[in-house]
């Protein structure tokens, strides 16, 4: 990565590493977010005067500035110089963090999903399930419900995945932002990685399409496993890959977008609980969904831990916080 970063004319830069080993690679970027009677005029000046080369707000999240600097190095003390002024709620330096998936399937068969329907397969407890033929009796979801999937990348062409992907009715000509969303031809999602309308992953990926697989795969098909929701679409967006990671910019943007386009969104990645990120699920929940607010399904790890996480919003009360079982 860093042959390549230079390769790229780009300056290597600091990497830390926090408690439980996950790296961090500060942005040339702080975000801030000011009171609500700050103007942006006022916001602006403010940040230019204190060293900022580039300001911007973001198109959702009320009174955040993006703040482009010089250098990384400089990002935690401006944070921390600006969170001290009377005009601002809190400002922190952004970061590119490690994203690591916290629920990797591997059942490939519907006869093998004990997770949905136990028979004792394997050794376990018969019936100790989601009991979930009681639930496709009352409902198997419909198309008019969508399911936002943020994860590391999708196969768009998957037999048991591409007829329930979302489509953009409002999106067709090429080159043209259809809706006026600012993502041009989002017709299947988004890619906010490389900031583009294919969010397949850039490699082989091993978690984007096994949970929208276990999410909304095809039922009855003869192929694979079926989803919970085998009737509902799903929305890919990707947010993250395993040498990229995420920052809070991206989970902000990927969780609004989600917001203005789906009903439920999904998540099953450990997310730094930067404020920029919490702001987008508080909108979501306040929202999201045409005003009505989305269920938001974060999930809490492999382990079947019972405690919840101080370090991760998985743990946010904006959140279903989901286990392992």
């Amino acid at each position: 990565a860093l042959a390549a970063s230079r390769a790229e004319g780009m300056e290597p830069a600091p990497c830390y590493v926090e408690p439980g080993c996950r790296w961090v690679v500060p942005a040339q970027r702080v975000l801030v977010k000011f009171r609500q009677d700050v103007a942006r005029d006022q916001a602006r000046a403010f940040l230019l005067a204190g060293g900022a080369e580039k300001v911007s707000f973001h198109r959702v999240l009320e009174n955040m500035a993006i703040v482009g600097i010089g250098s990384t190095a400089d990002s935690f003390e401006l944070a921390d110089r600006w969170a001290g002024s009377h005009l601002v709620e809190w400002a922190e330096a952004d970061c590119c963090r490690e994203v690591r998936a916290k629920w990797i399937p591997n059942d490939e068969y519907f006869t093998s999903q004990w997770s949905l329907r136990n028979t004792g397969q394997g050794g376990g407890l018969r019936n100790h399930d989601l009991e979930i033929e009681k639930a496709w009796g009352i409902t198997r979801g419909t198309a008019t419900v969508v399911i936002a999937v943020l994860d590391n990348g999708f196969d768009m062409n998957h037999l048991d995945l591409k007829s329930n992907i979302y489509s953009n009715a409002l999106e067709g000509a090429p080159g043209v932002d259809g809706d006026g969303n600012g993502y041009t031809n989002d017709v299947n999602g988004w890619d906010f990685v490389g900031n583009d309308n294919n969010p397949s992953p850039a490699v082989e990926d091993r978690h984007g399409t096994a949970v929208a697989g276990l999410i909304s795969a095809v039922a009855s098909n003869g192929y694979c496993i079926s989803g919970i929701a085998p009737e509902c679409k799903f929305l890919p967006l990707r947010v993250y890959d395993d040498y990229l990671g995420a920052d809070a910019v991206k989970w902000a943007d990927a969780i609004t977008y989600a917001a203005d386009n789906a009903d439920v969104i999904s998540i099953s990645a450990y997310i730094y609980p930067a404020h920029a990120a919490r702001e987008a699920l508080r909108y979501a929940v306040s929202r999201g969904r045409g005003g009505l607010g989305n269920v938001v399904c974060t999930a809490l790890g492999n382990g079947g831990v019972r405690r919840r996480y101080d370090g991760d919003l998985a743990s946010a009360g904006e959140t279903v916080s989901v286990s392992a079982l």
